[in-house]
C-alpha cells in the first residue's frame, strides 16, 4: 500500500503489516473448508497478537499526539483506544480458532469460521482506513 509522505515510516510499515495480515486472513477464509493450509493457519495465529499490539503502540505514539487537544480530540482518542481493545479481544478469538484449525481440531463449522475471519479483517481494514484519514486531516496544508 502506498502512503503519502506525511505518514511516519514506522506508522506506514505498521499499516502495511496489518493490511497484509488482513489479506492473509481473507485468503484463509476463501480457502475454507477444503483447501485450508493448516501450517499457514498456525503461522497466522502466532502473528495476530504481536501485529496488533505493535500496531496499537505505534499508533498511540505517532497518531494520538497529532489528534489534538480539546473534547473532540479526547473523544477520538477514547474511541480509538476502545477499538484497539475490541480488536485485540476479537483477535484472540480468531487466534484460538486458527490454532484449532492448524492442529486439525476445528471446533466451529467452516461457515462460522469464515464469518468470524471476515468480520475481523473487515473491521481491521475499516479501522486502518479511518486512522489513515486522521493522519491526513491532522497534517497542516501549505
Amino acid at each position: 500500500m502506498q502512503h503519502p509522505a506525511i505518514f511516519p515510516s514506522e506508522l506506514s510499515r505498521s499499516f502495511d503489516r496489518q493490511m497484509k495480515l488482513c489479506n492473509d486472513l481473507e485468503a484463509v477464509a476463501d480457502s475454507l473448508p477444503s483447501r485450508t493450509d493448516r501450517q499457514f493457519c498456525l503461522h497466522l495465529a502466532r502473528q495476530i497478537g504481536p501485529v496488533l499490539r505493535d500496531a496499537h503502540a505505534i499508533e498511540e505514539r505517532y497518531l494520538f499526539p497529532s489528534i489534538g487537544l480539546g473534547q473532540r480530540g479526547t473523544d477520538i482518542i477514547e474511541r480509538l483506544r476502545w477499538e484497539h481493545l475490541v480488536d485485540e479481544s476479537y483477535g484472540e478469538e480468531v487466534q484460538q480458532e486458527l490454532l484449532q484449525i492448524g492442529q486439525g481440531a476445528a471446533i466451529l463449522p467452516a461457515e462460522a469460521v469464515g464469518y468470524m475471519l471476515r468480520g475481523f479483517f473487515e473491521s481491521m481494514r475499516r479501522h486502518i482506513r479511518n486512522e489513515m484519514d486522521l493522519v491526513r486531516s491532522t497534517v497542516p496544508t501549505h
